[in-house]
């Protein structure tokens, strides 16, 4: 799912329609959602995992639930790469195995076909820390994407003379505001999540 509102975003940017439509603002909103999931989320390479089935077809990592780590507001397998290492060491000792159902909020992954004897499978995945829910990260993604969206409606940085009488040319900075909010509402939001992982 794509995090953050519209309406939230108007509100905290004073925009109107006539400012900037809801399509744009819904572009923007995608790379907000790719910076926030990138700044949040822990990913982890190449994790062991062993079958829970005797089928050997299902496996779980060991943090859940599996977030959508290239943004495109849904987990699929696209998310996750599932590899199987071959006992025997040669060039093609990886192979990547294919995923044919996912259960994302328990980190459950079922495979179309199992490893073969011998082979030892790894999990290449991302998810978001225990403490951070979706309140936080919907407020995340709405001040990014105010952020941008200020970023974007504002001119660059421009020179302007504001004491005709010294002559002295000062520089207006762009405002911002939106960013300075996001970056303490991150902050927070992390070191809430670092502390619930350390009492786990």
């Amino acid at each position: 799912m794509l995090y953050g509102d519209i309406m939230a975003i108007r509100a905290l940017t004073g925009l109107t329609t006539e400012d900037v439509e809801d399509g744009d603002i819904a572009t923007i909103m995608q790379l907000a959602n790719r910076i926030v999931l990138n700044t949040v989320q822990v990913r982890v390479n190449k994790e062991t995992s062993t079958p829970l089935t005797d089928d050997n077809t299902v496996f779980q990592t060991k943090h859940y639930p599996i977030a959508d780590k290239d943004g495109d507001g849904e987990v699929t397998a696209n998310d996750i790469t599932v590899e199987a290492l071959s006992p025997t060491r040669g060039f093609s000792m990886w192979r990547e195995l294919t995923i044919s159902e996912l259960n994302p909020p328990y980190g459950l992954i079922r495979l179309s076909t199992p490893p073969t004897n011998g082979e030892r499978v790894f999990i290449t995945y991302a998810y978001i820390p225990p403490g951070v829910g979706t309140e936080d990260l919907d407020d995340l993604v709405n001040l990014m994407a105010s952020h941008l969206l200020t970023l974007r409606l504002q001119n660059p940085d421009t020179v302007a003379i504001t004491d005709l009488g010294a002559n002295e040319l000062v520089v207006k900075k762009t405002d911002t505001k939106f960013l300075d909010v996001y970056k303490l509402k991150l902050s927070t939001v992390m070191s809430v999540s670092a502390m619930r992982s350390v009492n786990l």
